[in-house]
């Protein structure tokens, strides 16, 4: 079964989130709890701004989801999506193991 493009773009969006280690620092301290704005800054020392970039870069990805509570926004791992990319890897593993 082959998969239309716009899926495959998208999951090369998630690697291109989890290719730099301060996102994969934020996604490691997401996976079970649900993270301040405040608290990943902390974590990662990076400026609000930079913090920002890398954020937006994880959002886009569905790599993370958001929400919010009065001005404060958190940050969780989206399970669901990685889960379905976790998939579509482990298939395209099993498709390229015998083949070259």
């Amino acid at each position: 079964m082959s998969r239309p493009y716009r899926k495959r773009s998208d999951e090369l969006d998630v690697f291109r989130a989890l290719g730099h280690p301060v996102r994969r620092k934020i996604v490691t301290a997401t996976l079970d709890q649900t993270q301040s704005f405040k608290a990943l800054g902390q974590l990662v020392h990076r400026s609000d701004a930079t913090l920002s970039a890398h954020l937006r870069i994880l959002r886009e990805a569905k790599v993370i989801t958001t929400s919010r509570s009065g001005r404060s926004v958190f940050y969780r791992v989206n399970r669901r999506s990685l889960r379905s990319d976790a998939r579509w890897l482990s298939s395209a593993a099993g498709l390229t193991e015998g083949g070259s």
